[in-house]
């Protein structure tokens, strides 16, 4: 196993975890970015090196291998969100005052930490917000695994 003081940033390792059998390493989370399987989807996910520790800590680097992600593509999961409605971006803006009551259409009643916002003018009137992933960390993921598989 590859210590995580001896992982470099932005790199791409063959490692062993619950999920990943790739991942370029990130420094900042401690963690590891690849290509995960789940029903039929497949997607950018982060596991954590083994040295983080219980209960996150689940990678296993084997090898590092000759790949850099290029500085090009941002070594995150997603950038950010839009509204699923309008397409515009959005944000989740906390209340400078602390919790507030919200009422639903249903009408049931919780507290809340803030709301949805847009952060462009839009004829919607309630943000529908989605995650937008990040495709060019995928696609480059993809064809590592392509190049790096069979080997």
């Amino acid at each position: 196993m590859i210590p995580r003081s001896e992982c470099k940033n932005r790199v791409l390792y063959r490692i062993r975890s619950r999920n990943l059998s790739f991942g370029v390493f990130r420094e900042e989370t401690g963690g590891f970015i690849g290509l995960r399987e789940k029903l039929g989807h497949i997607y950018a996910f982060e596991e954590y090196h083994w040295d983080n520790g219980p209960p996150y800590g689940t990678v296993t680097p084997l090898e590092e291998l000759p790949e850099t992600l290029p500085d090009k593509i941002l070594l995150t999961l997603d950038l950010g969100s839009i509204c699923s409605e309008c397409r515009k971006p959005c944000e989740y803006a906390k209340f400078p005052d602390g919790e507030r009551e919200k009422a639903y259409p249903d009408g049931h009643r919780m507290m809340v930490q803030g709301e949805w916002k847009h952060l462009e003018p839009t004829e919607c009137q309630e943000v529908s917000p989605m995650s937008v992933g990040n495709r060019a960390i995928e696609g480059w993921l993809r064809n590592m695994e392509k190049k790096y598989r069979a080997r």
